[in-house]
């Protein structure tokens, strides 16, 4: 055999780490498919489907490091051996490296910002689990209110939030000491959490007595009860900092809060059952998931009205946006389908089959 030279080697390499499943460098898409047990990945080039995960039982959320390298999958199945855990994911390789037992039912994850650590809330138990990345093992399990259905970690990864629905209360975390601070009481039901850009404030939507709370984080209080429409859920912060959109469920319809009166600005009726909300960088528009109208409107935030509505699949629910913000990828998980809307054109440009029941989509850029 002649000598082998630098280009063959590095063909030979690249042909390699394809057949092992390596990745190439670029942003994919993520789907929790709780009905399938797996995790599907979306090149976003592409726009194809490039590759399916086993996971644990029935996932339904999933977070990834900044770096990109590893994800963290809950699964929440509680009777399942693979359920009431975590799979870390190498996103790399795309394969499992790890399932790290949790509490029961885990049903929302979060990462810090510097992505050292993952928090998983666990419903049944009522508590939340703290996942060193470093190690992928448990280093703390700390008691919540009733029924944690919601984390959020503050931009400045000073302290995490749990909404704990059936408590009626938000329970405040030290994310240095990684310890409880104080329980807060706000509405009934809160459902979803939203931190403030500058770390000042947390939305808390509280699903069954329609408001918003506003708590301070400096105090660890409530400061304000915002009534809104029926069943609160999707929260987004406008891009000049001076507003707030919640999607109301049962009402149809999206209010829009002015953040430093704590009043309803307006309310734009968008369809049955609106469930997530984003907003896109450049401050001009907003993307809400109607799932049971099986669409995503597309609101114009300063003329405050629905600009567009777009046919999207069966259930629309979640939302994420692309970090160069020309695509939004939506889970329809009844359907079995992600659909990609191209931002410049606010048209839908693909419809993608994934697993069953796919809750999630979350976006990395992979090394």
């Amino acid at each position: 055999m002649g000598r082998v030279t630098g280009k063959m080697f590095g063909v030979f390499l690249a042909g390699a780490l394809l057949l092992a499943g390596h990745v190439e460098a670029g942003v994919f898409a993520y789907t929790a498919n709780e009905g399938s047990n797996s995790v599907s990945i979306i090149d976003t080039g592409s726009r194809k489907v490039v590759s399916t995960i086993k996971v644990g039982a029935n996932p339904i959320r999933l977070v990834a490091k900044p770096d990109g390298k590893k994800a963290y999958v809950a699964n929440q199945n509680t009777v399942d051996t693979a359920g009431n855990s975590v799979s870390v994911v190498d996103l790399v390789n795309k394969k499992v490296l790890s399932t790290i037992k949790v509490g029961r039912v885990p049903s929302e994850v979060a990462i810090t910002p510097d992505g050292k650590y993952v928090y998983v809330v666990n419903q049944e138990s009522a508590t939340v689990s703290i996942i060193d990345t470093g190690t992928d093992k448990v280093v703390n399990t700390i008691s919540v209110g009733a029924q944690p259905v919601h984390i959020a970690i503050t931009p400045d990864g000073k302290y995490a939030y749990t909404a704990n629905r059936s408590g009626g209360t938000v329970s405040a975390i030290n994310c240095s000491t990684r310890t409880l601070i104080k329980h807060i009481s706000t509405g009934s039901g809160p459902r979803r959490l939203l931190p403030t850009s500058d770390g000042k404030r947390v939305y808390v939507a509280n699903f069954y007595n329609n408001t918003v709370s506003v708590i301070d984080t400096s105090t660890q209080s409530v400061i304000a009860t915002i009534p809104v429409g029926l069943g609160p859920r999707g929260l987004a912060e406008t891009v000049d900092r001076t507003q707030i959109y919640v999607t109301n469920v049962l009402s149809k319809n999206v209010s829009i809060l002015e953040k430093s009166t704590h009043k309803v600005l307006a309310t734009i009726t968008v369809g049955n059952c609106p469930w997530a909300v984003l907003m896109t960088p450049d401050g001009l528009w907003a993307y809400v998931t109607i799932s049971g109208d099986n669409r995503v409107a597309i609101l114009d935030v300063k003329n405050r009205r629905v600009a567009k509505s777009l046919a999207s699949g069966k259930g629309s629910f979640w939302i994420a946006l692309t970090p160069d913000a020309k695509s939004v990828y939506v889970t329809n998980p009844p359907g079995g389908t992600v659909t990609v809307i191209e931002t410049a054109s606010q048209s839908v440009v693909s419809t993608l089959n994934v697993g069953k029941n796919p809750w999630e989509v979350e976006l990395a850029t992979v090394p």
